[in-house]
């Protein structure tokens, strides 16, 4: 089981989860996440810079997470791949991924095979085999 992110953070700022109001509380989306602080039903919130941006929020950076798009080996050789890659690659997509506010899209399009040894690299279009 994976720790979420806020988790790690606490802990490491040994802060007790408990002892946030809230802190069980989950919405489904990070616009939801958004649209509650905007409706003032919360004072803050985990989520995306995009969608603090979509309702006109403030928003404050507390770590950076990596996305990666995971494909069988085999993937490389279907029809719909090289378009995929060029479309990632393409400096419009780039620009508009990165025009949504909070996203780095310098990475995308890399690909890298993964094995459990490499799980942990730097971000890639992974490849499993």
């Amino acid at each position: 089981m994976q720790v979420p992110a806020i988790r790690r953070q606490l802990v490491r700022a040994e802060v007790d989860p408990a002892t946030i109001i809230g802190y069980t509380r989950e919405v489904e989306t990070h616009l939801a996440v958004a649209a509650a602080v905007a409706a003032g039903s919360a004072d803050v919130a985990l989520g995306v810079a995009a969608a603090a941006r979509a309702l006109d929020l403030s928003f404050v950076p507390l770590i950076s997470e990596r996305y990666d798009l995971v494909l069988l080996a085999e993937s490389l050789q279907a029809p719909w791949f090289g378009p995929l890659l060029e479309a990632l690659a393409s400096p419009t997509f780039r620009a508009e991924v990165e025009a949504l506010g909070g996203y780095d899209a310098a990475h995308s399009a890399w690909i890298r095979r993964v094995t459990a040894e490499t799980s942990h690299d730097p971000p890639a279009l992974l490849i499993s085999s």
